[in-house]
């Protein structure tokens, strides 16, 4: 029997295993990337914090430390906004990668088999 009829002839359950098999793939792939994508937002927000934290003068010569235009009110306010959201990305983070362990990684004895 050739592909096109076996898939024709394919009873209820095989259809539908193949269905949810392709519906499972995309879901997956969907948090696969929110995972990601989450990660490179936290990256993101450790190398500003990074940043703001490196208060060293520009040059190796200079006695200012902060440079000579630091404003004090702004560094605080930008500070607290980068580790608010770093602290809510580690959140969102953390969610999604319980999210696919739970959704998307086989059972012990459905991987034994595979």
């Amino acid at each position: 029997m050739n592909k096109f009829v076996q898939n024709l002839t394919l009873s209820d359950n095989g259809i539908k295993s193949k269905r949810a098999g392709i519906l499972g793939t995309q879901a997956k792939t969907a948090q696969d990337k929110l995972v990601l994508t989450l990660r490179g937002e936290k990256e993101e927000l450790d190398s500003k914090l990074t940043q703001l934290e490196d208060l060293a003068p520009d040059t190796s010569i200079s006695l200012k430390p902060g440079g000579d235009h630091f404003d004090a009110s702004a560094w605080v306010e930008a500070m607290q906004e980068t580790k608010v959201a770093l602290v809510n990305k580690k959140i969102e983070l953390k969610i999604a990668e319980e999210t696919l362990a739970e959704w998307f990684t086989a059972p012990v004895e459905e991987a034994a088999k595979a």
